[in-house]
């Protein structure tokens, strides 16, 4: 795997600025005067932001603050870690070196490994996962949990943080701000701000960590402080993509629209979209997991639920079970899986549930999930609540594992982005739309309204069976989230 990721960066950019690229970029233009050497970076220095989780070497209070983006199937990119982890022991308390997670969406290997060295840095290993990667040929599961097991760390939670996503976030995050820096390959280091593109010798790094030390210096003597001195170096800085030579600038832009468009449709649900009008009737999809009531009930609820969101939590345990209580025959809810990335473990309890309606038991298990409390979310204890509901505990792993699981889950996701969905609970009450938790008497109500607009589809000569839909139908069609999509939203309503 780590040649062919190689081989193809190698391919696209001639050896010539990365992935394996020795020399400095037509781009390049700042000097070392101290050595009368070209320096290895670009003059310009870039608006570069530190992280509160960041992972990193180094002192905490440094002269120069080194940020580098690289893919653990890269080898340029380890033989750079190298390098730097040498300059650390070399300058000390002056240099810090920050890592930065550079994957490619859909590359589930590479994210997986990336997300793997987080984890390990949430049990207090994140170095030695770090350069046990960087020396591996094999990044599959199996692989992982066995270097985690031969560092002595906890493989069960690592194993839960894995399946449950808990650094998808971190990873997009870095990702995002590779975009917004023009970065699309590694290995590539931004020093004090400053870019260096490719891999380089270590003693061609050292006039530059020398000339950044000189000017950090100088900002201090102007009255800079020492702490926080990165976020001053950079703050003029621009947020704009690092310069190339011409070739290799071409295929990165090439490269860089490809990946915000990946980007962006895996973060659909979460970013940008329409606003829907409350309170207003929208053509929405019906089909979603059933949760409670009968297939031909007259008032269908379609929630987009985050099963680790509070306002979900009161709004199945209060409003929903008053309304399904008060009408159960007359009233059906369906949950569409919205895992939002604020809460790590959504993703995995969604897919969760969703193994769970496998052996019938959806509802049983998404109300299992909204009433756990204390502790952290993950296969464990999703396994414990299989066992208590009385499930086939292999059976359901086995589908907690499955691909198909994970796309019932992601097509919600996307139908959400689609609707241009931002929140949960998100509602529509025979297609009306509701953003938010609504109380328990503001819900009876609506459902009274929309039993007596069904009853009177009925009345017409409309099916009990296709009344919601009927009604659905008269509303407004979503607008589409993105506009190059402008079909995006169209799903089928049922007759």
């Amino acid at each position: 795997m780590k040649r062919t990721i190689s081989a193809l960066c190698l391919a696209l950019l001639s050896g010539a600025a990365a992935c394996g690229g020795g020399a400095p970029s037509p781009a390049t233009t700042a000097h070392n005067h101290s050595q009368g050497a070209p320096s290895i970076a670009e003059a310009t220095r870039y608006r570069v932001e530190l992280f509160g989780d960041d992972q990193a070497l180094g002192g905490a209070a440094p002269l120069v603050t080194v940020v580098v983006f690289g893919d653990y199937a890269c080898p340029p990119c380890a033989r750079t870690w190298s390098v730097l982890e040498n300059l650390v022991a070399d300058y000390g308390e002056d240099l810090q070196v920050v890592a930065r997670a550079l994957t490619r969406p859909g590359f589930a290997v590479g994210e997986e490994a990336a997300e793997a060295a987080w984890a390990a840095g949430a049990q207090g290993a994140f170095w030695p996962m770090h350069r046990r990667l960087f020396a591996a040929t094999d990044f599959s599961r199996a692989a992982i949990e066995g270097y985690a097991k031969a560092l002595n760390l906890d493989v069960a939670r690592l194993r839960d943080d894995l399946d449950t996503g808990a650094f998808s976030g971190t990873r997009a995050r870095h990702r995002r701000e590779a975009l917004e820096l023009g970065i699309a390959f590694g290995p590539v280091a931004m020093v004090n701000g400053r870019a260096v593109v490719g891999f380089h010798p270590e003693a061609e790094w050292h006039g530059l960590i020398e000339e950044e030390i000189a000017h950090a210096r100088a900002k201090i003597a102007a009255g800079a402080p020492r702490e926080g001195l990165h976020a001053a170096l950079v703050a003029d800085g621009v947020r704009a993509p690092i310069s190339l030579d011409e070739a290799t600038q071409e295929l990165r832009d090439e490269l860089l629209v490809r990946a915000a468009a990946e980007l962006a449709a895996e973060e659909a649900a979460s970013f940008g979209g329409p606003e829907l009008g409350r309170d207003v009737r929208y053509q929405v999809a019906l089909g979603g997991a059933a949760y409670a009531g009968p297939a031909d009930a007259p008032v269908v609820i379609v929630a987009f639920m985050d099963p680790l969101c509070p306002f979900c939590k009161r709004s199945l345990q209060s409003s929903f079970a008053a309304a399904l209580q008060r009408w159960p025959t007359e009233l059906r809810v369906e949950l569409r899986h919205l895992p939002l990335p604020i809460h790590a473990a959504a993703e995995g309890a969604s897919r969760a549930a969703a193994a769970a309606g496998r052996q019938g038991r959806f509802a049983d298990f998404y109300d299992a999930l909204v009433a756990e409390t204390g502790g952290e979310l993950g296969r464990s204890r999703f396994a414990a609540i299989a066992a208590r509901l009385g499930l086939d505990e292999a059976r359901f792993l086995a589908d907690l594992e499955d691909p198909s699981v994970a796309a019932e889950v992601a097509a919600d996701r996307e139908l959400a982005g689609a609707y241009g969905l931002r929140a949960t609970p998100t509602l529509f009450i025979n297609g009306r739309h509701f953003s938010g938790h609504l109380p328990p008497e503001r819900l009876l109500a609506i459902v009274d309204e929309e039993l007596a607009a069904a009853r009177a589809q009925i009345a017409s000569g409309v099916e009990r069976g296709a009344a919601a839909a009927a009604l659905i139908r008269e509303g407004q069609p979503i607008p589409a989230a993105d506009p190059q999509r402008a079909d995006s939203p169209k799903k089928p309503i049922p007759e």
